[in-house]
């Protein structure tokens, strides 16, 4: 099932669909992906953080919300060392954005992310390996 989000302008899976159908294209090519959990401090407008995740993530990377204040960032076809370039990216764009706008203040984040095979090679791990690295 997909669901075109208006506010986001991204196509929405649910997670598991998502996590299954990207396991199944690296397992056939023999590929690596990424999955980020990024978790904004409270006080962070939502709209806000997915204006600049849509302004910074490639447009092959799908965002899914994963819940108040946190968001799934799947990185098809990106290796350990492009997942790291990919949140030095967000780090910088948040910081210049607060730098920018005089009333939001410091957003603060925190990321947690894993790539596959290197850190699993199965939903469970590599699920497990990010949810408690957060």
């Amino acid at each position: 099932m997909r669901i075109k989000l208006p506010l986001t302008e991204y196509v929405s899976y649910s997670f598991e669909e998502l996590l299954d159908m990207e396991l199944k294209r690296a397992y056939r090519g023999g590929q690596s992906f990424s999955l980020a959990l990024v978790a904004f401090s409270t006080g962070t407008s939502a709209g806000r953080a997915v204006r600049i995740l849509q302004d910074t993530l490639r447009d092959t990377d799908t965002v899914i919300r994963h819940g108040e204040t946190s968001f799934l960032v799947f990185m098809p076809m990106t290796n350990k060392e492009g997942a790291r370039f990919v949140i030095e990216r967000l780090q910088h764009a948040f910081a210049s954005e607060d730098y920018l706008d005089d009333v939001a203040g410091n957003t603060t984040f925190r990321v947690s992310y894993i790539t596959f095979p290197e850190d699993g090679d199965n939903k469970e791990q590599l699920l497990e390996l990010l949810l408690n690295n957060l």
